[in-house]
């Protein structure tokens, strides 16, 4: 297990320890077309034989994912990993934007995210906007926020 990973099959290699992680199952050859937007099957079969291969995956008689290696010789070789997931508060409903409301009230649904999106995440909750009063600040109807509760307003300056 010497050799390094291209940037394709580190990407691969993430997506199929994040798809794991949500999932608890490891993807299938669709799933992972799926989450790479790729249509020929042949190029995701090519990437995970060069995994195992170079030992970073095992696979069963079936060619079915069954393990992924992780030991401390991998972690060094794979950079940027895929971190913690945590999970927030979420609107289900549209908001209008310029919303008011304190994240207490916010909506008894979850939302999964990687933990590096949020730094504070007692205060921290996504909503969907409506409305296009927030246009100008590049904020469109049907845009995902993430917002953080502060009690004072950060200058832009």
């Amino acid at each position: 297990m010497n050799e390094k990973l291209t940037i394709k099959q580190r990407e691969i290699f993430q997506k199929i320890e994040y798809f794991q992680h949500i999932h608890n199952y490891f993807p299938s050859i669709r799933d992972l077309s799926k989450d790479l937007n790729l249509k020929s099957s042949n190029t995701i079969f090519t990437h995970l034989k060069a995994l195992e291969n170079k030992g970073y995956l095992k696979k069963n008689n079936k060619g079915q994912i069954i393990e992924l290696i992780k030991n401390k010789n991998t972690s060094a070789k794979i950079t940027n990993p895929i971190r913690q997931i945590i999970s927030i508060s979420y609107f289900s409903g549209e908001i209008p934007a310029g919303f008011q409301a304190p994240a207490e009230d916010a909506g008894r649904e979850m939302i999964s995210i990687d933990q590096l999106l949020i730094k504070n995440p007692n205060n921290t909750f996504a909503l969907t906007v409506k409305g296009d009063s927030m246009e100008k600040a590049g904020i469109l109807a049907g845009d995902l926020l993430l917002v953080e509760k502060r009690k004072q307003i950060l200058s832009s300056s």
